[in-house]
């Protein structure tokens, strides 16, 4: 759902559809996580970062190495995993160590360097 106050900011919370049982009043429903909504998270990070003077925090789909670098040059400052962590618990401990090996693989000294470096046409 993503939820905001006109233009101010919003924030993404999976993507998906919720009904109300009308007799018991109890929400029902099911909705996308994860990489389903990676692009969609991609786009409102490079978005909320142009718009605000905040640091701003990427998260929807990452599981990779390369999953964080997308998210830092859209313009995220870090990056929450939450998915990844159900599928494996210590998701987040191998994710540091492989970013790590990534970034010496190439070359990337400060991860903070990356933050905003998306050239757009």
């Amino acid at each position: 759902m993503i939820r905001g106050l006109g233009r101010g900011p919003r924030r993404l919370q999976g993507v998906g559809q919720i009904a109300r049982d009308g007799e018991a009043g109890h929400g029902v429903g099911a909705g996308l996580s994860g990489p389903a909504i990676k692009p969609i998270a991609l786009r409102m990070v490079y978005d909320a970062a142009h718009a605000v003077k905040i640091p701003v925090i990427g998260m929807g789909g990452i599981s990779a190495p390369a999953d964080v670098v997308e998210f830092m040059l859209a313009g995220a400052s870090a990056v929450q995993v939450g998915t990844a962590s159900y599928f494996d618990p210590v998701a987040t401990e191998t994710l540091v160590e492989e970013l790590t090996a990534y970034c010496r693989e190439h070359r990337i000294e400060r991860l903070s360097d990356l933050i905003g470096g998306l050239l757009t046409d």
